[in-house]
């Protein structure tokens, strides 16, 4: 880092001699004021031109109210107001803000579960695997207990679903020759 050096207001007046070290000091201070050196002077929010600092050139890449004069992010704040509402907290706390938000989602939307099945039961899917939603279906449970012993029974049902899906638990491929699967497991939407 620069080193500042200040110069004194006799050095400068009319008449003073000019040399050596008062040019290095002309030289060296305003990159010593830039890089923040110790003693140089501090650049001021008047100095910075509106809209001129984006997060590209904030550290972490972050703004937030920890890094605002005020405490306050709003619009004017941001280079060419990109923040929207949908960006900033709505409630008092993240966990409502998160919350309202998935539970606005629709119906197999990106971010959203579902409990399904492959639509080809030969299909292994492991714990953490991606698959098109094409080879999935929704799925589900029931239990009968109208004839008898309590009997349950997965089935899965409907169209194919948009996307790719990550599996959240695990899907094993035919479990018996009888050509059926009972099998289905949970799954989030990825794409």
């Amino acid at each position: 880092m620069t080193t500042y050096t200040a110069i004194a207001d006799n050095e400068i007046d009319a008449g003073s001699p000019l040399n050596a070290s008062l040019f290095y000091r002309l030289a060296r201070n305003p990159q010593a004021i830039t890089e923040g050196a110790s003693g140089a002077p501090k650049v001021q929010t008047a100095g910075l031109q509106d809209g001129c600092v984006t997060n590209a050139k904030v550290a972490n890449a972050s703004i937030d109210s920890a890094k605002i004069v005020d405490g306050t992010i709003v619009n004017g704040d941001v280079a060419n107001g990109t923040l929207g509402s949908e960006k900033f907290q709505a409630s008092t706390t993240e966990t409502y803000w998160v919350l309202a938000r998935y539970a606005a989602g629709l119906y197999c939307d990106v971010g959203t579960l579902i409990f399904a099945a492959t639509t080809n039961d030969t299909i292994t899917v492991g714990a953490g695997s991606n698959i098109a939603g094409s080879l999935l279906k929704p799925a589900g449970l029931a239990s009968d207990h109208s004839t008898g012993p309590l009997s349950t029974g997965l089935f899965g049902s409907g169209a194919s679903l948009p996307g790719t899906w990550r599996c959240l638990g695990y899907l094993p491929g035919r479990l018996s020759n009888n050509g059926s699967n009972n099998a289905a497991t949970l799954f989030v939407r990825i794409s």
